[in-house]
């Protein structure tokens, strides 16, 4: 099945079957044809992973309907190759997803938005989503069956191959190490350092004078302009205020 190729189930000595109730060693059922019935749909839930391939009760010894195998076998390969429409293949996903929503996971649905048929023999459809991690194989199983039911695809393994959204890569400030300050660069160098090794990073001490100008919380405080920096200075001295 993993390699596309079509399946038909082939149930051979049925006519141990015929020789049981022609003996009357099956008296729990009417007739053989009603355990050929209750036989197959135990057989379809046993075989619940396959496409619902074509089911056949034969026998080599007698050659009955051995003929039907090879006709089964070339009707599958004929469906094998049904190219869909993309407007019938997204509308019957839509009416699928509307007729049974996926749960949530990690708080958010599976969403479809297009899909489109991308080869046949094997069927393959590629689905545009919101997340590709968010399909359960219960319901992508749910999926290619109702694909299968829809579209007559008895035998035929269909892949869905899912297409979500880029992830988003997580925001951050970079600045080139050579564009950085001397002092800027020789902090974040320190920081980095202290982050590796599990210690505790400490600001560099200001260099600013001390006195009445003291420096508070990092910043030296502004005592004006110094004499013969940046203009004229105002400042008088003692004598000449008094």
């Amino acid at each position: 099945m993993k390699s596309g190729a079509g399946i038909v189930v082939v149930v051979n000595k049925w006519d141990l079957a015929i020789k049981a109730f022609q003996d009357g060693g099956l008296q729990k059922f009417k007739d053989e044809s009603l355990f050929r019935k209750k036989f197959t749909a135990s057989l379809r839930k046993a075989l619940f992973f396959l496409p619902e391939p074509p089911l056949l009760f034969v026998s080599a010894l007698t050659g009955l309907r051995t003929d039907d195998m090879l006709a089964a076998a070339a009707g599958v390969y004929m469906r094998a190759g049904t190219e869909i429409p993309t407007g019938k293949i997204n509308r019957a996903i839509q009416e699928l997803m509307v007729k049974r929503a996926p749960r949530p996971v990690s708080g958010k649905r599976f969403k479809c938005y297009y899909v489109t048929q991308v080869s046949h023999r094997p069927i393959r459809f590629r689905l545009f989503c919101n997340s590709d991690e968010r399909l359960e194989a219960g319901y992508e199983r749910f999926l290619a069956k109702g694909v299968h039911e829809k579209f007559d695809l008895a035998g035929v393994p269909v892949f869905l191959d899912l297409v979500g959204k880029p992830k988003q890569a997580k925001r951050g400030f970079f600045v080139s190490q050579g564009t950085l300050p001397s002092d800027l660069a020789e902090n974040t160098a320190a920081s980095k350092n202290v982050r590796s090794t599990g210690g505790k990073f400490k600001a560099p001490k200001s260099t600013g004078g001390r006195g009445k100008g003291k420096n508070r919380g990092g910043k030296a405080a502004y005592r004006g302009p110094r004499a013969g920096v940046g203009g004229p200075t105002r400042l008088r001295s003692r004598k000449s205020r008094r």
